[in-house]
C-alpha cells in the first residue's frame, strides 16, 4: 500500500446488547426488527444517522459503507486516503476511501485486487466476511447445515464461523449471493461486537533486541520459544543488476501446535546505498505478492502488511521471498539489506515468537549487468465465444511472450484479472498450455478474489524467443442464466514473472500496449445449463390387482446440467372422485433418491361431486448435476374395486411451483419435459394376472433367446393357491401359407420366477384360415403353488424363433382354464384377466445402410509418407446385429474418365491399404487390383467389425502412397467409391454385384436388395496426391506504417517443391512480394506491384522468381502493400487466399504440371489472414 502518512484515530466501544442472530433465510424484515440494532450503533458512533427514517433499514448497502463499519468495529486507527490501492478508489470518496484502504491494510478485504467496486451492493456472504474479519474472527472448517454455501470458497468459512459464535442462525439456505440490507448489516455488526473479544497483539516473550554488528550478525538474544518460529536463509553478498526486480532472501515461518496468522512485518534498510535507489519492497509466496508493495520511509523502515492476513497452518512451515525493486536509472556499487530488527516488528496472532534477531536479508550489491527483458500480450483479444456451463477443457484465451537478449528465460508466474461476472470459484482444472505442443506448463493455481495466478516452469530459449500459450479450464456452473468471463492483464507490467535461467535474475517485463485488444483474453459468454424431464414409462396400460403394492404411476429421468431444487409438486388424478383415490393407501414420489409419501385420501377435488382430485406435496427436491430417477408409485388397498388409476401428465414447468439452481438460487428458465401417467387398471378379484410382456418388436427370423410372453399371477386370496399347470396358444399371422410348416420348428420353455420348469416342442399346428395358424402348448404337468399375498412370475421363452417370412407376426396367449386354479380347500378360484396375450414379434429382414461419412474430407496426401486416411464410411445396422465380412471399393481419378492406363497408375500409387475402426484397430488389409478400366479393392477377411442393432459404425480406409515416379502422378485427385465407380460404371467385382457382405444372427447379407447404398454419398471427397505439402500462415505485421506484412510458407511434405503462384487479397492498394524479411529488390519475387480495388483479390499469378521450398523448410514471404487511406484508425485486412506450386518428380521440375490450387484441401492454413492499422496518409 503506498505511503500511509497521518492516521486518524477512530474508536468504538464494545456493545453489550442481547440480540438474536442474523436470520439464515430472512429477507428484508419489518423495520422494527432492526431498529434497536441501528440505535445502538448510532449511540456508539459507528453510524452517523440517528433517526429511523435516516437509517433506511430496508435499503441495500454498498461495499464501501460496509468497509467503513468494519473498520470502526475493529477499533484500529484509520489511515488517511492515498488513492493508490485500488484503481476505482480515490480521494473523491472522502472518508470512505480511508476506510477502504484501512480495511485492505488490515486484511478485512482483498488488497491484491485491482478494483474494490465501492458502489456495488454488498452480498450477504461478503457482509459476514468483512464484519467478522474486522473483529479477528477466523474462518471455520466446521460446516454449517446450509445447502447453498459449499461452492463459495473462503466466504463459507466465515459463514460457518458466524454460526459458531451465534452471529448467524443455522438453517437450510443462507442465500449468500443475495444483496444484504442496511438493517441486516446493522444487526450482524451489533451481534458480532457483543460476541467477540477484542484481538490482543501477540507477545514476544521476555527477550530483548540484540545489537547489530558491522557485519550484520547478532551477539546474543534468542526470543523465548512459542507458537511461531521465524528464520531466514541469507547468503551474504549478492551481486545484482542495478535496475530491476530481485530476490533478496528467504524467510521461513513455522507454526507450532496451532494455526498462526501473520498481519504485518516491519523491516529496516541498511547498507552503503541510498534509500532513493529502492523503488519498493514486498513479500511473495510461490511467486505471488502477499503483502503491500511499500517504499522505504525517511527513517529507513518499511512496513509490509499482509493483504489479507497470511495463515500458517499448525505443524507446517511457509517460506516467503523478500522482493526488492531497484529504481531506474540506478547506480553501480550500491549496497542494500533489510532486517527484521525485533519481535515487536512482527504482528501476528502467535502468543510467543522464536527467532534470532535481527533477521538480515542478503546484502545486494548493484552492478552494470543488464538482465534479459520480456514483453507479453494477449492474442486474439477481440475473440468472442459462447459456451455452456459444464463444458470442459474450454480455451479461455491465448497470450504471447517474447524475450530479448542472448539468455534463456524461465517463465515462473503469470497473473490474470477476471473482468467478467462469472465467479472464478466455478472454474476447475485451470491451466496454461503451450499452444504448439499442447503440453501443460503450469503446476499450480492461486486464486485471490478476481486475481488468478498460475505457477509455471517453462524455459524459453533465446534462439526461439517468441512463444504462444493457451489458458484452458472447465466451467462447472454459473449463478445466472448467462454470465461473462474475460481474463485480462490489468495494465500492470508485473502480471508476468520470469527469470534468467543462468543467473536467476528477474527479467524486466512489459505489457504491450500497441493495441487495446492486447490487454485481455477471449470475451466468453457462459450460458446456464438446462433441466429436462424424460418419460421412461414402459407401457401406457397396466393391469393391477387390489392389494398390489408399488404400482407405477409415472416413471422418468431428470437430466440437470447444473444442480437444481424443485419445490411444491402438484399431482392430479384423472376421472376419480375423493373416495376412489382414497383406495390408494400410499402415493410415493421419488426424485433423485429423495422419497415423499402421502395417503391417497389427501387428494381432494375442488368442489363436492367433481372429479380429478389434486394434492400439492410441499417439499423441496434437490437434484445434482447429471441424471436422476423420477418415479411416482402407489399401493392399492385390498378393498379397491374395479378402478383405473392414472395421473394427469406431470409437466416439469407446470407441476412444480418453483425451480431454481441450487448454487445461485436463481430460477431455471429453460426447464422442459413431462411424464405421461401410466393407466393402472385394478381387476377386482382375489387372484389376478398382470401382463409384463415386452412391447411389440421387430425381429429377424431365427432370432435367438426371445421372450414370448411374461406375466405375474398375483394371489390376494385368503389362502395359498395351487395351479395345476398352464396352457397357451401360439398364433402366427401368415403372409405366405408355406411358412406354416415352420411352426413345427418351435420349441418353448416355461420359466417360473426365473427358473426353467419345462420345455415343449410344437409337433403339430392347426390351420385356422388361410392367413392364420396356431399351435397349442400344454404345460399341465407343471404344478406350482403361490402363497397368499404373494405372486409368481411366469415367462415363455424360445431359444430360436423359426424362420418365419418377413412381416409375419407371432403372438402367444395364456389359455389356462379357471379349473386349474384352486385354494387350499380345493375350491376353484376365479382368476381375473386370466387371458393375457403378448404384444407380438414381427419378422423383419435385417438391413445394412452404407455411405461415406460426413466426417470425410478432402485432404492433401503426401507420397512416400506412411499411412494416410483416404475415406471414412458410415455403416448402420437395422433389426439385427451385423458383422461385416467383406467390403468392396473402387478407386478412381476425380473428374477423369477411367482408362486401363489410369487404373494401372492408381494401382501403382496406392498400396498397403487398410480398413480400421474408430479406435484405429486394423480390421482388414487389402490390395489394389485392376480390371479393364477399373481399379478396386476387396477386403475379403474383415474381422471384429460388428455393428450392433440400430447403431452405426465409422470405418476408415487408410493407405500408403508410393513415391511419385511419373510427372502425371503429381496432382492426381483420388476418390474412393462404394462398389463401382460412378465415373466409370465398372463394377469392382464382376463375379457378383456386391458392395458389402455382412453376417447377421441368422443370415448373410450380400444382395443389393438387402443393402441400402446412399447413392448421393457413394463417393468420397477427392484427395490430392503430391510430394510436397505447403501450409501458409500469417506471421506478423512487420511494419504497419509502411504496410509490410509477413507470411510463412512451410513445406510439410517429403520433397522440394517450387512455389510459382500466390493469390493475395487486400482491402486497398497494390502489393509487391519479396522472399525473406526485408523489401530488398534482389529478393523481389513478383513481377510488378499488382493493384486492386477495395476488397478484390490481388493475384500475383506468375512470380518473377519462383521459390524453391525444401521438405521441412519454412520460407518467409514479405508482402509490401502501397496505397492511400483517408481518416484515422483504418484497418487494412490482408490475406493469402490460395497458392500454386510444382512437385519435384524424378529429381526435376521439368515437365511437371503445377498444382493450380490447394485452398479447398484440409490443413493448408488457407486463407491465412491478418491486418494492420493505419491513420490517414500514404503507406
Amino acid at each position: 500500500m503506498g505511503n500511509l502518512l497521518k492516521k486518524v484515530t477512530s474508536t468504538v466501544s464494545v456493545l453489550a446488547i442481547a440480540a438474536s442472530a442474523m436470520g439464515a433465510t430472512a429477507s428484508v424484515s419489518a423495520a422494527s426488527e432492526f431498529l434497536a440494532y441501528a440505535d445502538m450503533l448510532a449511540k456508539s458512533g459507528v453510524i452517523n444517522s440517528t433517526t429511523e427514517a435516516n437509517y433506511r433499514l430496508g435499503d441495500t448497502i454498498t461495499r464501501a459503507e460496509v468497509a467503513k463499519i468494519a473498520v470502526k468495529l475493529s477499533g484500529v486507527e484509520m489511515y488517511d486516503c492515498v488513492g493508490d490501492v485500488f484503481s476505482d478508489v480515490g480521494t473523491s470518496l472522502g472518508d470512505l476511501c480511508s476506510a477502504i484502504e484501512t480495511a485492505a491494510a488490515e486484511g478485512f478485504v482483498n488488497a491484491n485486487a485491482d478494483k474494490f467496486r465501492p458502489t456495488d451492493k454488498v452480498t450477504r456472504a461478503e457482509l459476514v466476511k468483512m464484519l467478522l474479519a474486522a473483529n479477528g474472527v477466523e474462518p471455520s472448517d466446521t460446516a454449517a447445515n446450509f445447502k447453498d454455501t459449499a461452492t463459495i470458497g473462503d466466504l463459507a468459512g466465515y459463514i460457518n464461523a458466524g454460526v459458531e459464535i451465534g452471529a448467524i442462525k443455522d438453517g437450510e439456505y443462507f442465500r449468500p449471493n443475495a444483496n444484504a440490507t442496511r438493517g441486516e448489516a446493522f444487526k450482524i455488526a451489533s451481534v458480532v461486537m457483543d460476541s467477540v473479544e477484542p484481538t490482543t497483539p501477540p507477545t514476544s516473550g521476555t527477550g530483548t533486541t540484540p545489537p547489530t554488528t558491522s557485519t550484520g550478525t547478532t551477539s546474543t538474544g534468542v526470543v523465548t520459544a512459542g507458537g511461531l518460529t521465524i528464520s531466514n536463509d541469507a547468503m551474504g553478498m549478492q551481486y545484482v543488476p542495478k535496475v530491476g526486480t530481485i530476490k533478496a532472501g528467504k524467510y521461513s515461518f513455522a507454526a507450532a501446535s496451532s494455526d498462526v496468522t501473520l498481519k504485518s512485518i516491519k523491516m529496516k534498510r541498511g547498507g552503503l546505498g541510498q534509500r532513493d535507489g529502492i523503488d519498493s519492497v514486498w513479500f511473495e509466496y510461490k511467486g505471488k505478492r502477499v503483502t503491500t508493495q511499500a517504499s522505504v520511509n525517511s527513517d529507513e523502515t518499511v512496513t509490509l502488511s499482509f493483504t489479507p492476513a497470511w495463515k500458517i497452518m499448525a505443524g507446517t512451515t511457509g517460506t516467503l521471498d523478500l522482493i526488492v525493486k531497484l529504481r531506474s536509472p540506478g547506480v553501480s556499487g550500491a549496497q542494500h539489506n533489510f532486517a527484521v530488527v525485533a519481535a515487536k516488528d512482527v504482528v501476528s496472532t502467535a502468543s510467543t515468537l522464536t527467532a534470532t534477531f535481527p533477521l538480515v536479508s542478503n546484502t545486494v550489491v548493484t552492478t552494470d549487468y543488464s538482465a534479459a527483458s520480456l514483453t507479453f500480450k494477449s492474442v486474439g483479444g477481440n475473440t468472442t465465444k459462447t459456451v455452456k456451463a459444464g463444458e470442459k477443457d474450454v480455451i479461455l484465451g491465448e497470450f504471447n511472450v517474447i524475450t530479448s537478449g542472448s539468455r534463456d528465460v524461465l517463465l515462473k508466474n503469470i497473473t490474470f484479472y477476471n473482468e467478467g461476472d462469472l465467479d472464478v470459484k466455478y472454474l476447475a482444472n485451470l491451466g496454461v498450455y503451450s499452444k504448439v505442443t499442447g503440453a501443460k506448463v503450469s503446476s499450480d493455481v492461486i486464486v485471490d478474489g478476481r486475481n488468478v495466478t498460475f505457477v509455471l516452469n517453462d524455459t524459453i530459449a533465446y534462439t526461439s524467443s517468441s512463444r504462444n500459450y493457451q489458458l484452458k479450464g472447465d466451467i462447472l456452473a454459473i449463478e445466472k442464466t448467462s454470465e461473462s468471463l474475460k481474463f485480462t492483464f490489468d495494465g500492470r507490467d508485473e502480471n508476468v514473472i520470469a527469470e534468467e535461467v543462468a543467473s536467476g535474475y528477474r527479467t524486466a517485463t512489459t505489457l504491450s500496449t500497441a493495441s487495446v485488444n492486447e490487454n485481455f483474453l477471449y470475451n466468453i459468454t457462459v450460458e446456464a445449463g438446462s433441466l429436462s424431464l424424460t418419460d421412461k414409462g414402459n407401457t401406457a396400460n397396466v393391469d393391477v390387482s387390489a392389494g398390489q403394492n408399488d404400482i407405477v404411476l409415472a416413471r422418468g429421468t431428470l437430466t440437470a446440467k447444473e444442480g437444481a431444487k424443485l419445490r411444491d409438486l402438484k399431482l392430479s388424478f384423472n376421472n376419480l372422485n375423493n373416495a376412489e383415490v382414497a383406495k390408494l393407501s400410499q402415493v410415493r414420489v421419488n426424485i433423485g433418491g429423495q422419497s415423499i409419501s402421502v395417503d391417497g385420501a389427501s387428494f381432494k377435488t375442488t368442489s363436492s361431486g367433481s372429479l380429478d382430485p389434486t394434492y400439492t406435496i410441499n417439499n423441496t427436491f434437490v437434484v445434482d448435476t447429471g441424471v436422476s430417477d423420477f418415479t411416482i408409485t402407489a399401493d392399492v388397498r385390498a378393498d379397491a374395486g374395479t378402478l383405473v388409476f392414472q395421473l394427469k401428465d406431470v409437466s416439469l414447468t407446470a407441476a412444480f411451483n418453483d425451480i431454481r439452481y441450487t448454487s445461485s438460487d436463481r430460477k431455471v428458465t429453460d426447464a422442459s419435459g413431462r411424464l405421461t401417467g401410466i393407466k393402472n387398471t385394478v381387476k377386482s378379484s382375489t387372484v389376478s394376472i398382470s401382463n409384463n410382456s415386452a412391447a411389440a418388436a421387430d425381429v429377424v427370423g431365427g432370432a435367438k433367446n426371445l421372450s414370448l410372453l411374461k406375466y405375474t399371477l398375483n394371489n390376494n386370496n385368503v389362502s395359498d393357491i395351487t395351479v395345476t399347470g398352464e396352457s397357451y396358444l401360439a398364433t402366427l399371422d401368415l403372409t405366405n401359407s408355406g411358412t406354416r410348416d415352420k411352426l413345427k420348428d418351435l420349441t418353448v420353455a416355461l420359466y417360473i420366477n426365473g427358473t426353467e420348469v419345462a420345455s415343449k416342442n410344437a409337433t403339430s399346428f392347426t390351420v385356422v384360415d388361410a392367413d392364420t395358424a396356431t399351435v397349442a402348448l400344454d404345460f399341465s404337468s407343471s404344478t406350482f403353488k403361490v402363497e397368499k399375498n404373494k405372486s409368481a412370475t411366469l415367462e415363455l421363452k424360445t431359444a430360436a424363433l423359426p424362420r418365419f417370412a418377413e412381416n409375419e407376426t407371432f403372438k402367444v396367449a395364456r389359455t389356462t382354464p379357471d379349473s386349474s386354479v384352486s385354494d387350499t380347500n380345493g375350491n376353484q378360484v376365479t382368476v381375473s384377466n386370466k387371458t393375457v396375450t403378448s404384444y407380438g414379434l414381427t419378422v423383419k429382414a435385417p438391413k445394412l445402410d452404407i455411405a461415406f461419412a460426413s466426417e470425410d474430407a478432402s485432404e492433401i496426401v503426401v507420397a512416400y509418407n506412411g499411412l494416410v486416411d483416404l475415406a471414412k464410411i458410415r455403416v448402420r445396422a437395422t433389426n439385427d446385429d451385423l458383422s461385416i465380412k467383406e467390403l468392396y471399393l473402387s478407386l478412381a481419378q476425380d473428374g477423369v474418365v477411367m482408362t486401363p492406363t489410369i487404373a494401372a497408375q492408381v494401382a501403382r500409387l496406392v498400396n498397403e491399404i487398410q480398413l480400421t475402426d474408430s479406435t484405429g484397430k486394423v480390421l482388414a488389409t487389402g490390395t489394389v487390383l485392376t480390371e479393364g478400366s477399373g481399379a478396386f479393392v476387396k477386403f475379403s477377411s474383415v474381422t471384429e467389425a460388428m455393428v450392433a442393432r440400430d447403431t452405426e459404425m465409422i470405418l476408415t480406409v487408410k493407405a500408403a502412397v508410393s513415391q511419385l515416379s511419373e510427372v502425371s502422378d503429381s496432382g492426381l485427385k483420388l476418390v474412393v467409391g462404394l462398389g463401382s465407380s460412378s465415373t466409370t460404371d465398372v463394377d469392382v467385382n464382376t463375379a457378383a454385384d456386391k458392395t458389402i457382405v455382412a453376417e447377421g444372427s441368422t443370415q448373410t447379407l450380400e444382395d443389393v436388395s438387402e443393402l441400402n447404398v446412399t447413392t448421393s454419398l457413394a463417393m468420397s471427397k477427392a484427395d490430392l496426391i503430391t510430394s510436397g505439402k505447403l501450409v501458409v500462415a500469417a506471421n506478423s505485421v512487420s511494419d504497419a506504417g509502411a504496410g509490410k506484412v509477413k507470411f510463412t510458407v512451410t513445406n510439410n511434405g517429403k520433397d522440394t517443391v517450387l512455389l510459382n503462384n500466390m493469390v493475395v487479397k487486400s482491402s486497398t492498394g497494390t502489393v509487391t512480394l519479396y522472399k525473406g524479411d526485408t523489401a530488398s529488390e534482389s529478393e523481389r519475387i513478383s513481377a510488378t506491384g499488382a493493384s486492386a480495388t477495395s476488397g478484390t483479390a490481388i493475384s500475383v499469378s506468375s512470380l518473377a522468381t519462383t521459390v524453391e521450398i525444401a521438405a521441412g523448410q519454412t520460407v518467409t514471404i514479405l508482402a509490401d502493400f502501397d496505397g492511400t487511406v483517408t481518416g484515422d484508425n483504418n484497418t487494412i485486412n490482408v490475406s493469402v487466399n490460395d497458392i500454386s506450386y510444382t512437385d519435384k518428380v524424378k529429381n526435376t521440375f521439368s515437365g511437371v504440371t503445377p498444382i493450380s490450387s490447394i485452398a479447398t484441401y484440409k490443413g493448408t492454413g488457407l486463407p491465412a489472414s491478418t491486418s494492420f492499422s493505419r491513420s490517414a496518409g500514404t503507406y
